[in-house]
């Protein structure tokens, strides 16, 4: 086989991307057609489209009740979290005015640079230009931002714990382990 050439599928794997292309084209049809079309082609295969939508009631009702019940819905969960989260940035503290000294002002952004959790937006703060280069005042709009973000993520489930082994290990790799070898018996 020479490169840019796909790889020759075996006599089971050819068959099993036919059926999957014969079931995806299905799949099209029938959701191009109308209920009354569906229902139509059911019964024009002998089946009974009124039974089996009461067996797939049936079924939804078991997982509901097997699963709790309706799952929460997403969007209004995710509504009301970012509700949460602009109310707290909203209330978050900000650098005094008039403003610390400038000692101060940097030693304040050393610190949350070296908290993983802000790490990055820091360093995205100063990616044109150094901290040396950086007013006053962009140094406190800094500081005002990084207290926002703390004043979400406390907000949120958890309060803002961070994990300090994830956020500066990466996972090891598991190990590779060679097959055992079966050993060889003579057949008698």
């Amino acid at each position: 086989m020479t490169k840019g050439q796909p790889k020759k599928r075996s006599d089971s794997e050819l068959l099993e991307a036919l059926e999957r292309m014969a079931a995806n084209d299905l799949a099209e049809e029938i959701s191009a057609m109308s209920d009354d079309e569906v229902a139509e082609s059911i019964r024009a295969e002998g089946g009974d489209p009124e039974a089996i939508g009461e067996r797939g009631a049936a079924l939804v009702a078991e997982l509901l009740a097997k699963h709790g019940g309706p799952q929460p819905d997403w969007k209004a969960n995710a509504s009301a979290r970012r509700g949460a989260a602009e109310e707290s940035a909203r209330h978050a503290p900000k650098v005094e005015r008039p403003l610390p000294s400038r000692a101060e002002l940097l030693r304040r952004v050393e610190a949350a640079r070296k908290d993983t959790r802000y790490a990055a937006q820091i360093a995205a703060a100063f990616r044109s230009r150094s901290k040396k280069e950086s007013s006053d005042e962009e140094l406190a709009a800094l500081l005002d931002e990084i207290a926002r973000l703390r004043a979400i993520a406390e907000a949120e489930p958890g309060g803002g714990a961070r994990n300090e082994t994830t956020a500066k290990t990466k996972p090891k790799p598991k190990p590779k382990t060679k097959p055992q070898a079966k050993p060889l018996t003579k057949k008698k």
